[in-house]
């Protein structure tokens, strides 16, 4: 069968990502001719990609009229020569696959009497939308609809539109029941359920493994938690994830590869669920391999060297411990609790006080830290303007555990890195306890500007917000591979890059390095994960449990009330309102206002 593909692509460096390529080579067995039109700018290398490797002819035009007028583009230049075709195919950039091959749908779409389909359809929705529609992410027509009158018609007569909720509104809302009202008939290959509004990104999973969809949504891996929280569990995406890794229908390095370079971590850390719970009284899984590992401890105070030394022990005998101090009046405390302990591979480094924590492991371990295959920082912690005491105390605990609880949990983390080669770095889960509960939803502090500043200086170009929040190790210590920290440790640090004592209790630079750690491991291509012992998974659990029951009684004050929380409680006053007038306003007018109040100095509205 003689088709032609049509394929819009917008990506706002130009870059053409291998997630591209293989798409389009998927698309390729079953297309006789591909166009590639470029919403924007295309690269250098990416056009030779795609004219030489794909074999695509690329139009660039304009980013302007989102998806609808790019396909009018392919569509005019092919003018008349449309009709040597038995097929034409009108697809997008936005999704991963093919997960199986296309031709499978292809061959089953084949025997239905249509005039056109798609892969998956939109139902009527809360949204205001009426009717059933395809989503025009994936679409084929057949000669009896791309040579009619009708068709003709609508094309030359395509109103413009300015943004993606026009595009929507005016054209891929409409353009279903358009030609079904002129007599034309169509299907989809994955029908939706009553249960769905949009199958592609609250139910992925039900997609590929029951209906065998061969393409999977970006989105899916990548949209603002709500968008799924506010229809289910949460665990679809994840789901699909496995699903594809584990029967290898897809590889899911190219998966990661795009969403590391273009995503905020925090969302796909999200619909990923990186968490990684594990028993601190036995080893799940012998390591494969005996990996070189060091754990650099940084103490400070004489009288937490006893719990110290406590998590020093559960360090593998086949590990090296580097001890970093800046009073040399505890070496030799020091080299006498090593002898008690009977640690091994254990050296001591006297080292300047300036920088605390993080100069020890910028400056005193840049020499050898990237000659490990894994490393663990950590240090002693008070947090001694906190009262009472306890709290600070409770904070550095905290961490140690979810690090190096004992020396089975150890080996269990180690694992976790044999297991997942694209983990970079596993931290330790957020308190909830007393003042450290705040830290959720003020995970930023006050150092955004100045990460965003650092993260510019270290050569990092991602997406950072101060609405998302950095999968920040608060408290500074966590598991990782050096070389995801390789960009950093060429920062050429010296102890006189620190401020001095006494330092402020935000906004510092150590404060700033601290949140800058995930976009590090996220720029050389990795995953930042939490990690905890089982038993304080537990604890978890019950705080969090605790404290949401406690915040829903506070804001409808009252514990009797309907389980089904308003849309005000559930995403916040600014986000209702925006909802409401988004749903009731002409996508033109809310385009015009949107700009109006960024104008005025408002943050971005999506």
């Amino acid at each position: 069968m003689n088709r032609l593909a049509i394929f819009v692509f917008w990506e706002k460096e130009g870059i053409v990502r291998e997630y591209i390529t293989v798409y389009l080579k998927g698309i390729k067995e079953v297309a006789n001719k591909i166009y590639v039109v470029v919403n924007g700018e295309i690269n250098k290398n990416g056009r030779e990609i795609l004219e030489e490797t794909v074999g695509a002819e690329v139009l660039v035009r304009p980013n302007e009229g989102v998806d609808f007028w790019a396909y009018k583009t392919a569509l005019d230049a092919e003018g008349e020569e449309i009709s040597e075709y038995d097929e034409v195919i009108l697809c997008n950039c936005s999704c991963y696959g093919p997960v199986y091959p296309f031709r499978e749908m292809f061959d089953e779409m084949g025997q239905k009497n249509l005039d056109f389909w798609g892969i998956t359809e939109w139902p009527l929705n809360e949204a205001g939308y009426e009717g059933t529609w395809i989503l025009s992410y994936f679409m084929v027509f057949r000669p009896r609809m791309f040579l009619s009158d009708v068709w003709k018609l609508y094309w030359e007569n395509l109103c413009p539109v300015y943004s993606r909720e026009e595009c929507i509104l005016l054209h891929e809302t409409k353009f279903t029941q358009y030609f079904a009202d002129k007599g034309f008939t169509y299907d989809v290959y994955c029908h939706n359920t009553p249960d769905y509004i949009d199958l592609t990104i609250e139910a992925p999973d039900k997609l590929v493994i029951d209906q065998r969809c061969p393409i999977i949504k970006r989105k899916a891996f990548c949209a603002e938690y709500n968008r799924f929280l506010s229809y289910h569990r949460g665990s679809a995406s994840k789901r699909v994830f496995d699903y594809i890794q584990k029967n290898d229908l897809y590889d899911t390095n190219i998966i990661l590869d795009d969403l590391l370079a273009t995503q905020h971590y925090a969302f796909i850390k999200n619909c990923l669920h990186l968490n990684y719970f594990l028993p601190s009284d036995y080893v799940v899984k012998p390591l494969k391999r005996q990996p070189k590992v060091v754990v650099c401890f940084h103490v400070y105070y004489e009288d937490l060297l006893d719990s110290c030394f406590h998590y020093m022990q559960s360090i593998p005998q086949f590990a090296d411990i580097v001890i970093t101090t800046p009073k040399k009046e505890l070496v030799g405390i020091i080299e006498e609790k090593i002898k008690s302990y009977e640690l091994n591979n254990t050296t001591i480094k006297v080292i300047n006080a300036r920088g605390r924590a993080e100069s020890a492991f910028l400056v005193a371990t840049k020499d050898f830290i990237l000659d490990y295959d894994y490393a663990c920082i950590v240090h002693d912690k008070k947090s001694s303007f906190l009262r009472p005491g306890c709290v600070g105390v409770e904070f550095g605990l905290q961490n140690l555990d979810a690090l190096l609880a004992t020396s089975a949990y150890v080996e269990n983390i180690l694992s976790i890195f044999e297991d997942n080669p694209r983990i970079g770095a596993l931290e330790p889960v957020h308190l909830l306890h007393a003042n450290f509960r705040d830290l959720y939803g003020g995970e930023w502090g006050a150092n955004y500007k100045g990460t965003e500043e650092f993260l510019k200086r270290a050569g990092i170009d991602l997406l950072i917000s101060p609405d998302v929040p950095p999968l920040a190790p608060m408290g500074a210590m966590f598991w990782f591979r050096p070389i995801c920290m390789k960009r950093i440790l060429d920062m050429e640090w010296e102890y006189e890059d620190f401020p001095e004592e006494p330092l402020p209790l935000d906004g510092s630079l150590i404060h700033i390095i601290e949140r800058a750690y995930p976009f590090i491991v996220q720029d050389a291509g990795y995953l930042t994960g939490w990690v905890s012992t089982i038993e304080d998974a537990e604890i978890h659990l019950t705080n969090i449990s605790y404290l949401y029951r406690d915040v829903n009684i506070k804001l409808h004050n009252s514990p009797d009330k309907s389980i089904f929380v308003p849309i005000v409680s559930r995403v916040g006053a600014n986000e209702a309102i925006k909802s409401y007038l988004k749903k009731r306003l002409h996508p033109t007018i809310w385009t015009v206002l949107k700009k109006i109040y960024y104008k005025m100095g408002g943050k971005p509205i999506g």
